[in-house]
């Protein structure tokens, strides 16, 4: 879903490190989903992540449960 100019030097990031045996995981910030990983299947939707203060994105982000999802993606796979 995401192929946009932004994204698209993001998403080579891990191949280098991939292509030598390395393990390397690429999470993303979805205005609409929170954090997916880049192998999640979503459903398509346009929408902008609205950063304007800081109370807006706290509300978003606890919506979206963003803590306590990278807090489990930390501990499955074992992060320091």
């Amino acid at each position: 879903m995401y192929v946009g100019q932004t994204i698209k030097p993001v998403k080579e990031l891990p191949k280098t490190p991939k292509s030598s045996g390395k393990y390397v995981d690429l999470h993303i910030t979805s205005a609409r989903y929170g954090i997916i990983g880049e192998n999640d299947l979503i459903v398509p939707y346009e929408a902008k992540l609205d950063v304007s203060s800081k109370e807006k994105l706290k509300k978003w982000s606890e919506k979206r449960k963003v803590v306590s999802k990278l807090q489990d993606i930390v501990a499955k796979e074992g992060y320091d």
